[in-house]
């Protein structure tokens, strides 16, 4: 995902330039190192920011743990839609 997806899906697209040309981020990686004070400094407001932090932590979790949660959430979607909504059957022992 790019920086530009990232904060589409975080609703805060119109942020992208001065993201990207004014405090030099290039990636979504690079977004944990940006300060809140220069955040503020770009225009975003506090529960903005706070939503950019939340929605990275979701997008990108940190540690071990986060990352197998991470995993597993995407496997369990993946299974679920395969399934399709036709395929639904209780299994008997």
């Amino acid at each position: 995902m790019d920086l530009r997806e990232f904060l589409v899906a975080a609703e805060l697209d119109s942020y992208y330039t001065q993201l990207h040309d004014g405090l030099k981020v290039a990636s979504v990686a690079h977004i944990k190192y940006v300060d809140d004070h220069d955040l503020v400094g770009i225009g975003m407001t506090k529960p903005e920011i706070r939503r950019l932090r939340q929605f990275y932590k979701k997008t990108y979790p940190q540690g071990a743990f986060g990352k197998l949660r991470k995993v597993c959430v995407q496997q369990q979607r993946m299974s679920v839609r395969d399934m399709g909504a036709g395929s639904w059957y209780m299994v008997r022992e």
